[in-house]
């Protein structure tokens, strides 16, 4: 049976005139008589019986209905507590929700402008109880920044094998998806150091050549190097245009000069020369849904002191990033696999599903010195 009407009912009776004035006169009753038991008076015998039964009663009133009363208000006071604290939550959430909105609002407003930071911005402006699952985040800014240049890279694996002589073969795998009409993709070469001239700041061409992976269905045209903002930039030109939401795969590949890695140096030469670790930089400029960097470290030579580092672009690509990404070092944290040695070979594997546009992604490790000779 539910004590609510019963609770409801007793509370009516509190409220009455007389069962106040009951409550006001029972400390007197309760004084009287202990009193007349006191006095041991026969004739006062009776009144002293009726003063303790109506004690007693007002003593089994206290227990059966003001307590119980008393609770259920108690009770009811944390219930209207709660559901104001409820309402405040639901409020500050309201207020929350306008904030990212507003937000959205700003970072789509933008789209013309520099949009290429929007995963660690989202992450920084939304509060956590917010925010999309990240993987949906991230492929959302991927497609933003796609329809922004038109195109993007589905998977890019770039691959650098190093020979003994301090040369090095560069070579990017690329899948390539058009959202609209696309005839042709810039593509920034790697840079030789020991062909720089830096008096005049001339660069000599790199040896590079492309192979189309479409087979004949699209033919892929080079244009002749060109300096860019810094870097040696050619063109690739596709024949037939390529069609909105169509794809197509190319390999590029560079060839660099002896010398670009310092392999098999005495310490005390690498010393001399300030040579502390060796690295490979890939720069994103494009939109990427997933890049692989692997390094090939010359047959004989072993790993040591690897890892990873991403480091902020500055806006002319001639000068060197001077700050880190720790927020993205440690999204990919992990990521570096080393293997080998296969065949003598040590292999250095980066995989970054949605990097940052903006980002300079390095792989570094520790000069191939006569002592680290397998």
């Amino acid at each position: 049976m539910s004590m609510k009407p019963i609770l409801e009912r007793a509370r009516a009776v509190l409220e009455s005139t007389p069962v106040k004035i009951l409550l006001l006169v029972s400390p007197i009753i309760s004084i009287t008589s202990a009193v007349i038991s006191r006095l041991d008076i026969p004739s006062l015998n009776s009144l002293r019986t009726i003063l303790l039964v109506t004690a007693a009663a007002i003593a089994a009133f206290w227990l059966l209905v003001l307590i119980p009363t008393a609770m259920e208000g108690h009770r009811e006071r944390m219930k209207r507590e709660r559901l104001r604290q409820e309402k405040m939550i639901e409020q500050a959430v309201q207020a929350e929700r306008q904030d990212i909105k507003a937000i959205m609002d700003a970072v789509v407003g933008e789209l013309g402008r520099d949009i290429s930071d929007i995963p660690h911005r989202v992450r920084q402006a939304l509060h956590p109880l917010l925010l999309v699952d990240e993987g949906a985040q991230w492929a959302l800014a991927h497609e933003i920044n796609a329809a922004r240049y038109g195109w993007s890279y589905e998977k890019l694996a770039v691959t650098v094998t190093i020979n003994p002589d301090g040369s090095a073969e560069f070579k990017r795998e690329a899948t390539v998806k058009a959202l609209k009409e696309l005839d042709l993709i810039e593509q920034s070469l790697q840079i030789d150091p020991a062909s720089v001239d830096t008096s005049s700041c001339l660069i000599a061409r790199p040896r590079y050549s492309v192979e189309s992976l479409s087979g004949s269905r699209v033919k892929i045209d080079l244009s002749e190097p060109y300096f860019a903002d810094g870097v040696w930039v050619v063109d690739l030109r596709f024949n037939p245009s390529l069609e909105a939401d169509s794809v197509t795969s190319f390999v590029l590949i560079e060839r660099l000069l002896a010398g670009v890695y310092a392999i098999g140096w005495l310490p005390q030469r690498l010393k001399d020369e300030e040579v502390f670790d060796q690295y490979y930089a890939f720069r994103i400029d494009r939109p990427i849904r997933e890049l692989i960097m692997r390094v090939f470290l010359p047959v004989g030579y072993r790993a040591e002191g690897y890892k990873v580092q991403v480091r902020s672009m500055p806006p002319v690509r001639t000068t060197r990033p001077k700050r880190n990404d720790p927020v993205e070092e440690g999204r990919i944290k992990g990521n570096l696999i080393v293997s080998g040695p296969t065949g003598n070979r040590f292999e250095l594997m980066l995989r970054v599903a949605w990097p940052v546009l903006g980002r300079v992604y390095v792989i570094r490790w520790d000069p191939l010195s006569t002592e680290k000779t397998l």
